[in-house]
């Protein structure tokens, strides 16, 4: 599988119950990364889906990778609140091509945020992120020439 071979596109309601399954395979309670339960919540994917703020990646006909996101247009800005990738298609940068879709349909700077006490932290620095702000939660911006997997 190449990534050159994955489109990229917004989820249509269709998508929904594929969307439900690859989050709950891969988005597990225990994930220090997750600090609200409504990530887990199918529920707030499918209005998500309703509202056109989810991004999939496609593999021949099967979905390999969602992002969920909110826009701030107050703010200019893409609040990405989850993501997804299914085992078959870590590595192939799914992510990278979700948020470079995302960047180009908006334009708008992409943040997300991060339990500091997490150890998907080093993730986002991994991959190319920017901190840009520490609380009780790092906050990264992702940059459109970060190497995002």
């Amino acid at each position: 599988m190449e990534s050159s071979n994955i489109i990229v596109k917004f989820a249509t309601k269709e998508m929904t119950p594929a969307l439900i399954r690859l989050c709950s395979d891969t988005l597990k309670p225990d994930n220090d990364a997750i600090y609200n339960e409504e990530f887990l919540c199918a529920q707030g994917l499918s209005s998500s889906v309703a509202k056109g703020f989810v991004v999939v990646a496609i593999f021949e006909n099967n979905l390999c990778g969602m992002l969920r996101f909110y826009p701030n247009k107050r703010i200019k800005q893409i609040s990405l609140y989850q993501f997804a990738v299914s085992k078959f298609a870590r590595g192939l940068n799914v992510v990278a091509l979700m948020l470079r879709f995302l960047h180009e349909h908006y334009n708008e700077a992409i943040i997300c945020k991060c339990p500091t006490s997490s150890d998907f932290n080093a993730y986002y620095y991994k991959t190319g992120w920017t901190k840009v702000a520490e609380r009780d939660y790092y906050y990264w911006e992702w940059g459109n020439n970060a190497i995002t997997n």
